[in-house]
């Protein structure tokens, strides 16, 4: 019986599962420094922030899905995700999130995957249930991929 360790990473409309090993940390809200000198910079790529003496783009995945951005709560937190291509001029990204992320075990036959009913968004891999909550699995590559584009 296979398990992974994930987190149920809260978003306005979704849960997010995300393996744990594609987090680095999950730490407070901070507000993030606007990105200065670069042109069309999506309303999604909210600026950066310094961790652990690192400049990382944070992003909101509402807006990439064309919603509105979330104001912040006492709750808000920032997932930073490490970037999937091992890139050297961006090692982290980092996503905002609505709610204090939840550690769970996913085991192989604990997931089961929506039907087609469900619309999938450029940067959705997959809709699930998850030990029985439903859950969005994101397309990290893709959106390291947009990001990328607009960041470095």
């Amino acid at each position: 019986m296979e398990t992974v360790r994930c987190l149920f990473i809260p978003t306005v409309s979704d849960n997010l599962l995300i393996p744990n090993a594609a987090i680095a940390e999950i730490t407070n809200n901070v507000d993030p420094h606007p990105l200065k000198g670069r042109k069309k910079v999506p309303e999604w790529l909210l600026g950066t922030f310094e961790w652990r003496e690192q400049v990382v783009p944070l992003i909101s995945l509402e807006a990439i899905n064309g919603e509105e951005i979330p104001a912040p709560t006492i709750n808000t937190r920032i997932a930073v995700l490490k970037a999937h291509k091992k890139i050297t001029k961006m090692p982290y990204m980092a996503i905002v999130t609505q709610k204090i992320p939840k550690l769970v075990t996913i085991y192989d036959e604990g997931i089961e995957h929506l039907g087609e009913d469900k619309e999938v968004k450029k940067i959705e891999a997959a809709h699930v249930l998850a030990s029985g909550e439903p859950a969005v699995i994101p397309d990290l590559d893709e959106i390291e991929k947009m990001v990328l584009k607009h960041y470095t």
